[in-house]
């Protein structure tokens, strides 16, 4: 059934939500796509939620768009390009999403897959996964934003080598490159993104909010702008509640007792 492409696990302050198509490695259909939009959508209007984990079921994080409905679209230009719009769409929505959004690579992330890891804000990666865009050996073209996204990651050079040849690029080197922040072993995977998006969630909300938005905006500005940009964020801040009571909590907090 669609409802079943995608499973949610909510955890309190944090979301768990898993591509859940194992038998053909997690590819994304339309149905697929429409839920994940639904379920951002959903998280954007939840104010306590502070992260978002996605990752897969079974061996794969996601082998990329469902082939057979992507051939089948070759006749339909118009409708390819309504799909095309809702992934970008899904870029956006990931990328403006209020809370941070953590990808837990667990295994294969291929083409789409690989453009949705790179959309969110940080990865984790086990070290069994893998990443490749193979668009252009399949005669297609990326679609999730990449061509500007994965440049600011990894390089020009690399990304236009791995764009260009479609190789996969295992853990190891994401990790050497800066693809991903921590590669572990597959059955820690969860639990490691999940004590990240533990301490993402003591963070004050606007902060994190104005963070990631700073760090979006700031890759195409000067260090002038850059600094006209943290001036405003860091009034933002200290002009909110949030601020005074984080600060007078630390303050307050008991000291413990010295001798002498």
């Amino acid at each position: 059934m669609a409802g079943d492409d995608v499973q949610l696990e909510r955890r309190g302050a944090v979301w768990i939500v898993t591509l859940s198509r194992p038998e053909v490695l997690n590819a994304v259909r339309s149905a697929t796509l429409e839920r994940l939009l639904d379920l951002l959508d959903e998280a954007a209007e939840v104010p306590e939620l502070r992260a978002l984990v996605i990752t897969g079921a079974g061996r794969a994080f996601s082998s990329g768009r469902d082939l057979h409905e992507l051939a089948a679209s070759t006749d339909d230009p118009a409708g390819e390009r309504r799909s095309v719009e809702r992934l970008q769409s899904l870029t956006q929505r990931l990328v403006q999403h209020p809370a941070i959004v953590c990808a837990a690579v667990n295994g294969l992330a291929v083409g789409l897959g690989a453009e949705l890891a790179v959309a969110c804000d940080v990865r984790f990666a086990a070290d069994v996964a893998s990443f490749s865009f193979p668009e252009a050996q399949r005669g297609v073209f990326v679609t999730g934003g990449v061509l500007y996204l994965l440049p600011r990651l990894v390089g020009a050079g690399r990304a236009a080598h791995w764009l260009l040849s479609g190789a996969s690029v295992s853990a190891a080197e994401a990790f050497a490159v800066g693809l991903v922040t921590r590669v572990v072993p597959a059955a820690r995977l969860l639990d490691e993104v999940l004590a990240f998006a533990g301490l993402a969630a003591q963070a004050a909300p606007q902060s994190i909010r104005l963070l990631k938005q700073g760090l979006r905006r700031a890759e195409a500005l000067d260090l002038d702008a850059v600094l006209a940009l943290e001036m405003e964020g860091a009034l933002a801040c200290l002009s909110g509640q949030e601020a005074k009571g984080r600060l007078r909590a630390f303050l307050d907090r008991p000291r413990p007792e010295t001798n002498g």
